[in-house]
This record gives structure tokens, sequence and C-alpha cells, in this order.
């Protein structure tokens, strides 16, 4: 879908960030100084260092992939949690304590219901599955997200938006489960009334695709990891798999480090850049190559100084 909306290759990141700033929150954007040049640096530091270790992730050949798939969505996940402190610490909310329910709380609440991502980061879920509440919105005109699908399907764009939903849906109903547990252990009651399950959907934010990362990362790190490894599935779909992953955390954590530029200028993110490359001593080609792309879309005077 990505592909259709903004293109493939280097195209895509260029097309994606033409959209977001024409969004009309993004154009009201006033720039300020940035309160911790070294916290900006550190938070961009360690997101950029895992999405290298995302994409490096593919060096053994698609073979090596069915191992290498269970750590990705770690790596993914962090790559755009990392970016997420390094956006909210520009916009004097760095303080905020490291809790990844708050974080994505505070994500959703900054950026994506004030209008500052591009379709589909827009989508979200809200309300309670498990009752028949449940809304998904950023849904085009005309498009039905409760169409049928074929789950076991390969997908196509047709079924998209379904599929986008479902995976809103079930990620927001497995969500809803743990807090219904924990509400079950501390009130010692076998089961939760309905007022108490509207509540709780009441109070947990709109769920979207950062929820959906932070699933996938909990996932790696304390499931079953049998899902990513799919040892019955051809080489092929665990590369599918992995430029999934890729495509998504890389157009995510760009988004949001556009909108750190945006508030603060070029300047420091092009500073950021500038000390981790030299740092590492890192030569920008190869695998790690889209940070010298993206250097040059977010701080152009990096390519006219080349």
């Amino acid at each position: 879908m990505l592909a259709a909306l903004y293109g493939m290759g280097d195209d895509q990141p260029t097309r994606l960030l033409a959209v977001q700033r024409r969004l009309p929150a993004f154009t009201r954007i006033q720039r300020r100084a940035v309160a911790n040049p070294a916290e900006l640096r550190r938070l961009l530091a360690i997101s950029w260092a895992s999405e290298i270790q995302l994409r490096l992730a593919d060096v053994g050949g698609d073979s090596f992939l069915r191992y290498s798939n269970a750590w990705g969505p770690v790596q993914a996940y962090y790559a755009v949690y990392m970016s997420i402190h390094a956006y909210l610490s520009t916009v004097g909310m760095g303080g905020l304590v490291d809790d990844h329910t708050s974080t994505l709380r505070t994500a959703v609440s900054q950026v994506v219901l004030r209008g500052l991502l591009p379709h589909p980061w827009d989508m979200t879920c809200a309300g309670c599955p498990e009752l028949g509440t449940r809304v998904i919105s950023g849904v085009p005109a005309g498009v039905n997200p409760d169409a049928h699908f074929e789950n076991l399907a390969g997908p196509t764009f047709e079924d998209f938006y379904p599929r986008f939903a479902k995976m809103l849906d079930s990620t927001r109903t497995q969500r809803l489960e743990r807090n219904r547990r924990e509400w079950l252990a501390r009130s010692g009651r076998k089961r939760m009334p309905r007022a108490e399950k509207e509540a709780a959907a009441s109070r947990l934010h709109p769920t979207t695709v950062f929820d959906y990362l932070w699933r996938l990362r909990i996932r790696s790190n304390y499931g079953d990891v049998s899902a990513f490894l799919m040892s019955g599935v051809d080489d092929r779909s665990h590369a599918a798999f992995h430029r999934g992953l890729v495509t998504l955390a890389s157009g995510t954590c760009l988004l949001l480090q556009s909108l750190i530029v945006a508030y603060v200028g070029p300047g420091p993110y092009e500073t950021a850049l500038n000390e981790f490359t030299a740092g590492g001593g890192i030569a920008l080609a190869g695998p790690v190559g889209f940070l010298q792309q993206r250097g040059d879309l977010l701080a152009p005077s990096r390519a006219t100084s080349r």
C-alpha cells in the first residue's frame, strides 16, 4: 500500500515528506530552540543504531532471515520508540518517565491526533472490540474496513484496509485483555462487568501503528518467537516480512525526524547525524546509505556541502 501511495525505492521518502509537509498541522509548526542538544543527539543515535541493526539483518542472505527476523521487531520498535522520545524532547516533553505505555499514549495525542502524520499513519482504533463499540478512524471515504478477506491468502491492494483495521483491532483487543487480567487480579473477582470494560476502553488511548510495533516487540522479547521463525515458510516470505518491517520502521522514523527538523531546524539534526557517523567511522553506503539520503532530505546543506 505504501508503494501505491508513495512509490518505491528512493522516491518513497521524498514523496512521504512532500505529503507530510502539506498537512495543515505541519504548516503551523513554530520553530524553537533545542532545549537539550546533547539529549537530542543521544536519542537520535540510539534510534539510528537500532534502525541500522534492523537493516543489517539480511547480510547473511534470505535463508538467514528466518533467524534474524525473530529479533527484528525489537530493533524496529526501538528505532521508532527512540525517535518518539527525540521528538518529545524538542517540544518540551523530554522529562517524561521512560514508560512504554505513557510514551505511546503521548505519541498518539501529540503526533497522530494532531494530524502531523500522513495516511495511513493517521488510522486509529478506539472503543472496545469485544463489546462491539470498536471504531476505525482515518479510513478513506467509500472504504469498508470490515470487508471480508482471506487471512491466509497473500495481501492485495484491495484488502489493505480490512487487514490494517484487523491489525489495529487485534492489537487493541490484546491490550484490553491484558488490562482485564490485571483488573481481575486487583479486584479478586472472576468476571469484569461491562461497565468496567467500557471504562477500561475509554481510558486506553486510540490504537495506532505505534502500538502494533510495541505488540510485535513484546512477542519477540517475551513470547513465542516461532511465528517469526516460521520454519515451514520459504525464504522469500522471510525476506518479504523483513522488507515490510524495514519499510514501516524507516518510514515512521523519517516522519518523526522530519517533525524534529520542523521544530528546531536542520542544524541540530545535521550536527547529530555528523557526530553519529564520525564517531563510528561509518561510510554512509550500502545498508546504512539510507542515512545519507535522510540527511540530505532533512538537512539539505549536507548535500550541497559535499
